[in-house]
Protein backbone atom coordinates (compact mmCIF):
# COMPACT_ATOMS: atom_id res chain seq x y z
CA UNK A 1 0.00 0.00 0.00
CA UNK A 2 1.66 3.29 1.09
CA UNK A 3 5.34 2.95 1.96
CA UNK A 4 5.03 -0.07 4.23
CA UNK A 5 1.59 0.69 5.68
CA UNK A 6 -0.41 -2.47 6.01
CA UNK A 7 -4.22 -2.50 5.88
CA UNK A 8 -4.39 -3.14 9.63
CA UNK A 9 -2.34 0.05 10.23
CA UNK A 10 -5.02 2.04 8.42
CA UNK A 11 -7.79 0.32 10.40
CA UNK A 12 -6.09 1.16 13.70
CA UNK A 13 -5.62 4.77 12.58
CA UNK A 14 -9.31 5.11 11.68
CA UNK A 15 -10.39 3.63 15.03
CA UNK A 16 -8.10 6.03 16.93
CA UNK A 17 -9.45 9.00 14.96
CA UNK A 18 -13.04 7.98 15.72
CA UNK A 19 -12.26 7.60 19.42
CA UNK A 20 -10.39 10.92 19.65
CA UNK A 21 -12.67 13.13 17.56
CA UNK A 22 -15.97 11.30 17.74
CA UNK A 23 -18.11 10.12 14.88
CA UNK A 24 -20.01 13.41 14.62
CA UNK A 25 -17.02 15.70 14.16
CA UNK A 26 -15.11 13.60 11.62
CA UNK A 27 -17.39 14.38 8.63
CA UNK A 28 -17.24 18.08 9.47
CA UNK A 29 -13.44 17.94 9.75
CA UNK A 30 -13.15 16.09 6.42
CA UNK A 31 -15.49 18.58 4.75
CA UNK A 32 -13.54 21.58 6.02
CA UNK A 33 -10.25 19.95 5.00
CA UNK A 34 -11.56 19.38 1.47
CA UNK A 35 -12.80 22.96 1.27
CA UNK A 36 -9.43 24.28 2.41
CA UNK A 37 -7.63 22.17 -0.20
CA UNK A 38 -9.89 23.51 -2.98
CA UNK A 39 -9.22 27.11 -1.89
CA UNK A 40 -5.48 26.42 -1.72
CA UNK A 41 -5.43 24.90 -5.22
CA UNK A 42 -7.40 27.79 -6.71
CA UNK A 43 -5.02 30.33 -5.13
CA UNK A 44 -2.00 28.46 -6.52
CA UNK A 45 -3.56 28.46 -10.01
CA UNK A 46 -4.29 32.17 -9.73
CA UNK A 47 -0.71 32.92 -8.69
CA UNK A 48 0.63 30.90 -11.62
CA UNK A 49 -1.56 32.85 -14.05
CA UNK A 50 -0.37 36.15 -12.54
CA UNK A 51 3.26 35.13 -12.86
CA UNK A 52 2.75 34.16 -16.50
CA UNK A 53 0.99 37.47 -17.19
CA UNK A 54 3.77 39.48 -15.52
CA UNK A 55 6.55 37.88 -17.56
CA UNK A 56 7.74 40.27 -20.28
CA UNK A 57 7.51 38.86 -23.77
CA UNK A 58 10.72 37.33 -25.02
CA UNK A 59 12.28 39.50 -27.72
CA UNK A 60 12.76 37.93 -31.10
CA UNK A 61 16.39 37.92 -32.15
CA UNK A 62 17.07 40.27 -35.02
CA UNK A 63 19.10 38.96 -37.89
CA UNK A 64 21.70 41.48 -38.83
CA UNK A 65 24.05 41.55 -41.75
CA UNK A 66 27.69 42.27 -41.22
CA UNK A 67 28.86 45.21 -43.23
CA UNK A 68 32.59 45.54 -43.68
CA UNK A 69 33.77 49.12 -43.93
CA UNK A 70 36.70 49.78 -46.21
CA UNK A 71 40.04 50.19 -44.49
CA UNK A 72 41.30 53.76 -44.29
CA UNK A 73 43.69 54.79 -47.03
CA UNK A 74 47.19 54.01 -45.83
CA UNK A 75 48.87 56.58 -48.07
CA UNK A 76 46.80 59.41 -46.66
CA UNK A 77 48.61 61.66 -44.20
CA UNK A 78 47.53 64.79 -42.44
CA UNK A 79 50.81 66.51 -43.17
CA UNK A 80 50.74 69.26 -45.83
CA UNK A 81 53.10 69.10 -48.73
CA UNK A 82 55.81 71.69 -48.57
Amino acid sequence: MLNGLQPWHVIILVVVLIVVFGSRKLPDAARSLGKSMRIFKSEIRELQHEVKADDPPKPNPVQSERVDTPAPDQNHTDARPA
